[in-house]
């Protein structure tokens, strides 16, 4: 079959025991998809196992935290911004800067 046809046309559906199933996902290929490995053993293919993935880096949980602080200050500047479209009034371009300034301040301190 080739890989670039859509399987969106036609959906299977087989339904199982408990125990069937256990014993399914026990010879189901670790890094393979199940319904890859069904669908390779069905139609008589070679199964290709996907090469596994590489674990998730571990982030400083600091670094996160600060991030998170970055985003909400970018939350505050939308949020003014929405809010004073609503009601008419100009946002403050001083206020902005502030906050944008605030911002640059906090990655200056976190890269130092």
């Amino acid at each position: 079959m080739d890989k670039k046809e859509k399987r969106n046309f036609k959906t299977l559906k087989v339904r199982v025991s408990e125990s069937e199933y256990s014993e399914i996902e026990k010879r189901k290929p670790e890094n393979l998809a199940l319904a890859d490995w069904l669908r390779s053993l069905a139609l008589g293919e070679e199964i290709q196992i996907k090469r596994q993935r590489r674990p998730v880096p571990v982030a400083d949980p600091k670094l996160i935290m600060h991030w998170a602080k970055i985003g909400g200050n970018i939350n505050q500047i939308a949020r003014a911004l929405n809010q004073s479209n609503k009601i008419g009034e100009p946002v403050s371009l001083a206020q902005i800067l502030a906050v944008l300034t605030s911002i640059e301040s906090q990655i200056k301190n976190q890269t130092n």
